[in-house]
């Protein structure tokens, strides 16, 4: 089962933020202070939002203590959980699962056709209407994969790709996808 966390909040430096990001490496915790939460607040609300993702779903957590991030920023937990986080516009997404996952979320594609041109195929291109359920699609899969953007155009995301991706909405104007290596038994979206 996958599910994904979303709020259109900006989380502050408070009291409750500062218990739930605790659990995490005190490195981390020393980069995410006031200075953080004020210049980068999408971010910052993303790793409180993971935490409150855990909370809700009854997981300790103090597993974020294993907190690390990848070659290329993919963050990682030890054990059996997994996770993935997704901004745009004001809305945060952390998609937390029991298997490797990948997510994007987007309101509105604004990328220039070069942009597109670097990461997509021109099948791709071709195929898709929607510039973003191709741009979720692409960066939920490279995100599962734990890729560089710039590396889009080695994965195809057409319909008969070897990955599982798993188109949401949250509303009419928030497209999202889930990216998996098999087919998910069921997807969750929760407000939080």
């Amino acid at each position: 089962m996958i599910r994904v966390f979303y709020t259109n909040r900006i989380f502050k430096l408070d009291n409750e933020s500062r218990r739930l990001l605790s659990s995490y490496p005190k490195h981390f915790q020393d980069k995410w202070g006031y200075d953080f939460s004020v210049k980068h607040p999408m971010s910052f609300s993303s790793k409180v939002l993971l935490a409150k993702a855990l909370e809700y779903l009854n997981i300790n957590t103090q597993i974020l203590s294993t907190y690390t991030l990848g070659e290329m920023g993919k963050p990682d937990i030890d054990g059996d959980i997994f996770f993935n986080i997704s901004h745009n516009k004001g809305l945060v997404a952390v998609a937390v699962s029991d298997c490797q996952v990948g997510v994007d979320v987007q309101q509105q594609v604004n990328k220039a056709d070069s942009v597109l041109l670097r990461v997509c195929t021109e099948r791709e291109l071709d195929f898709f209407k929607s510039r973003e359920e191709l741009w979720t699609r692409k960066e939920a899969l490279i995100k599962l994969l734990g890729k560089s953007i710039l590396e889009g155009r080695r994965y195809e995301v057409l319909p008969d790709c070897e990955f599982s991706l798993t188109k949401f909405s949250i509303s009419s104007s928030i497209q999202g996808t889930v990216a998996t290596i098999e087919k998910p038994d069921s997807l969750e979206i929760i407000e939080v």
